[in-house]
């Protein structure tokens, strides 16, 4: 019998694929990636989703965070000489220097 992999209950992984970390179901991302969300798309994500939890302009805020957060990734790693972080599991810069 193959290897059965649990999450505990109530979770589910990162918003950003590939990132292994497993978060409650009541937040979007992990803390690493979400503080890379600007505040005001955070700010529209909570508002639509009191609103309308999976509506389209929750589903759309939605996307725009995890785009953001990708463009944030790459361009760090373009800067730096990383290749294709955000495709990397767990993958956040630590410090930009």
């Amino acid at each position: 019998m193959g290897h059965v992999q649990t999450r505990p209950v109530g979770t589910h992984r990162c918003a950003m694929e590939p990132c292994p970390i497993e978060i409650p179901h009541r937040q979007l991302m992990c803390q690493g990636h979400w503080r890379m969300v600007p505040r005001p798309i955070q700010q529209e994500i909570y508002s639509v989703f009191r609103k309308r939890r999976g509506g389209p302009a929750h589903l759309a805020a939605i996307a725009r965070a995890i785009r953001t957060v990708r463009e944030t990734l790459d361009g760090w790693a373009k800067k730096h000489g990383d290749p294709a972080p955000s495709e990397a599991a767990g993958w956040l810069p630590y410090r930009d220097d």
